[in-house]
């Protein structure tokens, strides 16, 4: 029956698989050929794919809900790592601004340390250097 064997790909569509979409075909036919469908026979086919069809559809709809959820709760979870690495991000530089206030507060004291040892041997370079020369000035004969 060419007319039945066109159901193929509308079957196909609704997610039979070949050798299901076959075997309805097949089975259609052969209830055809043994005898003569009635309308009530064709509605209750009818009504029968329906129902199925309709399970499905709430099947995958129960499906999409669960994976818009997966999806949320993954993004929750995304946001609340993005703010610990951010809050990680905010305290390691807490702590390398403090790190580097130290460090110059340390150098500023060791600055002032070696300006202060500078002069002190300037002063008693120059203080030696006077009084030699003093000391030559001051010689007798």
């Amino acid at each position: 029956m060419t007319t039945l064997t066109r159901l193929f790909p509308l079957l196909k569509q609704l997610g039979l698989d070949d050798q299901k979409a076959q075997e309805f075909i097949e089975t259609l036919e052969g209830g055809l050929i043994e005898h003569v469908a009635s309308k009530t026979d064709l509605e209750k086919v009818h009504a029968d794919l329906a129902v199925k069809i309709e399970a499905i559809k709430a099947d995958l709809a129960t499906k999409i809900e669960a994976s818009k959820t997966d999806v949320e709760k993954i993004h929750a979870d995304l946001a609340v790592k993005i703010e610990a690495l951010k809050a990680d991000q905010e305290k390691v530089k807490a702590d390398l601004t403090t790190k580097i206030e130290t460090t110059k507060a340390d150098l500023a004291v060791k600055i002032e340390a070696s300006k202060a040892d500078l002069l002190r041997w300037l002063f008693g370079a120059w203080a030696t250097l006077f009084l030699a020369i003093l000391a030559l000035f001051l010689k007798l004969p």
